[in-house]
């Protein structure tokens, strides 16, 4: 059975969408198809929160990174 069917774009997207933890999720084109950002209070919530997240029936692969710091962060468009 297929996993990236349109009916499984919409339930995961609606399940993502109920996530407290997701600040932000997008679709993306290439090797991988969703990047989400996350905010959570500390590495035990981030652990419970992977734990729920794998257990998404179509989450079939996930990898995470954790940002040690911003370098540059801005909302600013250049006019």
């Amino acid at each position: 059975m297929p996993v990236y069917t349109t009916e499984n774009i919409e339930t995961f997207e609606k399940i993502v969408r109920q996530m407290p933890q997701v600040m932000e999720c997008y679709h993306l084109a290439g090797m991988v198809d969703y990047q989400l950002k996350v905010l959570v209070k500390d590495i035990k919530e981030y652990d419970n929160f992977l734990k729920s997240f794998a257990e998404i029936p179509m989450v079939k692969v996930h990898s995470s990174v954790v940002v040690l710091h911003d370098v540059k962060y801005s909302t600013a468009v250049p006019l």
